[in-house]
């Protein structure tokens, strides 16, 4: 890897990761503003819709790589660290 590819990927992981950062305290903002208009049960059951979804997207993501595993697909090598 030279160290143009390696600037290039330290670049866009921290751009990956101030977009991760944005959009939790995003979250944590419409969170708090629920809870400080007394709406708790909405504030609770937006976390846990979203607690389940996000969950549901990571164990997909283990599943389909555990399955290209198992199988020796050669094909899904690219998409296995995505998963």
């Amino acid at each position: 890897m030279t160290t143009n590819e390696t600037k290039e990927a330290l670049t866009r992981t921290r751009t990956l990761f101030l977009i991760f950062i944005v959009l939790m305290l995003t979250g944590l903002a419409g969170f708090m503003l629920l809870v400080s208009f007394g709406q708790y049960a909405r504030a609770w059951q937006t976390y846990l819709v979203n607690f389940l979804f996000w969950s549901a997207i990571a164990q997909g993501g283990l599943l389909f790589s555990v399955i290209m595993h198992v199988t020796r697909a050669r094909w899904s090598q690219p998409l296995q660290n995505l998963a």
